[in-house]
């Protein structure tokens, strides 16, 4: 019976060759239309995993709603530059708590030559939260004073070494300053937010210290709860005492008791760092002003190489 229904396929594919040759093509675009989708969506949900303490670092979401105002500030991976303080007051378990800041391009003077970079400042506990592989220098005290760290491919495109350490180099943003190197780090995987050529990159060349912003470009005057301007980082304790749920409560109680009721909702939610590169596409895809209803773009896309895939198969059956 099967080697009767093969030779019916068999002659009618040969009967209706065009047809065949166009159904096999559906057939075979609809195959890669699938796998293409569940790459790049395996691809964007695996970001930042790389790192020792990726399943305890955390980063705050933040969101805005006010009707009052025709204000809907969809969950942003970027939060308020009061909230890591305030994050580490109340909620002292966490073993680290960091800002970040990324700055897009700077310029860097090297023998005369101004040359664009990307730069970003931190908080010296930013160093304990991402293990960052060292090939020169020593990292404990490059996040303070002049210091500064640098990336292996920016040293070896600004100096043509690695041998940097010591170096001294012009930083110039809205005023200049001049910044020692401290310490080089390897180069960041692409599948990775803090790689300053990745996809929705917040990545730097060059990370400077914190404090080093007051001279080289200050924040703006009144930045407070409602704007959104840093990334807020947090790693769990090592011992599992304290759960993401856990952090979302005392975000919640952090929301009643510190920020101000002037008719704009806030609301915080700390998720894995991983969740980054997802959640900045999530939250363009919506639209800075948000939408009336809520589609998960990821599930979407899943759900859209799905049908293609199952729209080619059944017109390659119906042959």
């Amino acid at each position: 019976m099967l080697g009767h229904y093969l030779t019916v396929a068999l002659r009618t594919l040969t009967r209706h060759k065009l047809h065949t040759a166009v159904s096999l093509a559906v057939l075979a675009l609809g195959l890669t239309c699938f796998v293409a989708v569940y790459l790049f969506v395996s691809y964007l949900r695996g970001y930042d995993r790389q790192f020792a303490n990726a399943d305890r670092m955390f980063v705050v979401f933040q969101g805005l709603h006010s009707p009052k105002y025709g204000l809907e500030w969809p969950s942003y991976p970027a939060s308020s530059v009061l909230l890591a303080p305030q994050l580490a007051l109340d909620v002292p378990s966490l073993e680290a708590v960091a800002r970040y800041r990324p700055m897009g391009r700077t310029f860097v003077n090297v023998d005369g030559e101004q040359r664009p970079r990307r730069a970003a400042y931190a908080e010296p506990q930013f160093l304990r939260i991402f293990n960052f592989k060292v090939v020169a220098g020593d990292l404990r005290d490059a996040l303070s004073g002049s210091n500064a760290i640098v990336t292996e491919d920016t040293a070896e495109s600004l100096f043509g070494t690695r041998d940097v350490v010591g170096k001294t180099v012009s930083i110039t943003e809205s005023n200049t300053a001049d910044i020692t190197i401290a310490a080089v780090i390897a180069d960041l995987p692409a599948a990775s937010h803090l790689n300053p050529r990745g996809l929705w990159t917040q990545g730097f060349d060059i990370l400077l210290p914190w404090d080093m912003a007051e001279k080289l470009s200050p924040l703006p005057a009144g930045a407070g709860w409602y704007n959104t301007m840093v990334y807020t980082y947090g790693l769990l304790p090592k011992d599992g005492s304290l759960s993401l749920a856990a952090v979302d409560r005392r975000l919640e109680k952090l929301i009643a008791d510190h920020i101000p009721k002037q008719g704009i909702t806030v609301t915080l939610d700390a998720r894995p760092v991983s969740s980054i590169a997802t959640g900045l596409m999530q939250s363009q895809f919506q639209g800075f002003q948000g939408t009336a209803w809520s589609v998960d773009i990821f599930t979407a896309l899943e759900m859209l190489g799905a049908a293609i895939l199952v729209i080619a198969c059944v017109n390659f059956v119906n042959l």
